[in-house]
């Protein structure tokens, strides 16, 4: 077997994984819409929510996934493809989210919902994540949080001290 041959192969391979994957990833920017796409998705969102009542004004965006969204990102931790995303509270961003990440190869979904109540956030599982996968989704909230912090901090005007 010829070294172009053997590279076609693997080019050839590499498309049809590639076609396989992205129906799932790259047709959903977010995740309302990539859980909107997948009747898995669907099916396991709403188990994992099913205690969730869609009208208390509080938390119900979650069972629906309504409110502010940030686009998906795919993220790879110990071997393991997750796409993970972000869903707010109306009005209430800072105070009242939610982070999940879906393993497309399992159909697995886990979730973190905060809230803020008075000074301490309330936070709250779905999904029964193990002890990996709630440090994997609470790494995410904290990086979007600093991410925030930074870019507050970057549209502020220069103080005495920085000058």
């Amino acid at each position: 077997m010829t070294k172009s041959s053997i590279l076609a192969r693997l080019l050839t391979a590499a498309t049809l994984t590639a076609c396989a994957i992205a129906p799932t990833v790259a047709s959903a920017t977010t995740l309302p819409e990539m859980i909107a796409q997948n009747p898995a998705y669907q099916a396991r969102w709403k188990a994992i929510t099913a205690d969730v009542r869609a009208t208390d004004r509080e938390i119900g965006y979650v069972k629906n996934l309504s409110g502010p969204v940030l686009p998906v990102q795919t993220i790879n931790i110990e071997g393991r493809r997750l796409v993970v995303g972000y869903v707010c509270q109306i009005s209430n961003c800072n105070g009242n989210n939610v982070f999940a990440a879906i393993e497309p190869a399992t159909g697995g979904i886990w979730a973190i919902h905060r809230r803020h109540l008075d000074v301490m956030p309330r936070y709250q599982f779905f999904g029964n994540p193990d002890k990996l996968m709630k440090s994997i989704i609470f790494k995410q909230m904290t990086d979007h949080d600093e991410r925030l912090r930074e870019e507050s901090e970057a549209m502020q005007p220069p103080t005495s001290r920085n000058r």
